[in-house]
């Protein structure tokens, strides 16, 4: 079952209309929206702000497109991808749906087209878009910024 903290804000604001009325759930979506982008995220916040060097051995999957590795960091770790020579993406691990369960990891799947959760096998691209099973959540996303040789990855400010 997913908790509330994981439900989409628009289902939270329909259940609001039906309890609190109309007026109560407009108050809502003026504040926070009642977008199909608006979840509640229920993985802890931790602060991430790491560089890593991208000409170091350890890295060298990085060096072609569609590469990827994983580092230490954020709640359950990270996954670093290389769209193109330019482009690097983050993510965390931590599954968005399952945050509480020993299987709640999101790991790269070994033909390397996407991301699954190993508890249900959800998928997920690398936008961190679910593409199948029981997601619904995107996952969450640190920001990269590429200098040189200089990966960095951080909190969205």
């Amino acid at each position: 079952m997913v908790g509330a903290a994981a439900l989409p804000v628009k289902f939270l604001c329909m259940k609001q209309i039906t309890l609190f009325g109309i007026g109560t759930c407009l108050s809502a979506v003026l504040l926070i929206g009642c977008g199909n982008d608006n979840y509640l995220d229920p993985i802890p916040y931790v602060l991430v702000d790491t560089t890593i060097n991208l000409s170091n051995i350890e890295y060298n999957a990085l060096r072609i497109d569609r590469g990827y590795v994983e580092i230490q960091g954020g709640w359950k770790g990270i996954i670093i991808y290389r769209e193109d020579a330019t482009t690097y993406k983050a993510f965390e691990k931590a599954s968005p749906h399952r945050v509480d369960e020993a299987c709640a990891e999101v790991i790269v799947d070994p033909d390397g087209l996407f991301m699954r959760e190993l508890c249900d096998n959800s998928i997920f691209d690398f936008d961190g878009i679910p593409i199948g099973g029981l997601a619904q959540i995107p996952l969450r996303q640190y920001v990269t910024q590429l200098d040189g040789n200089y990966l960095h990855i951080f909190n969205q400010p």
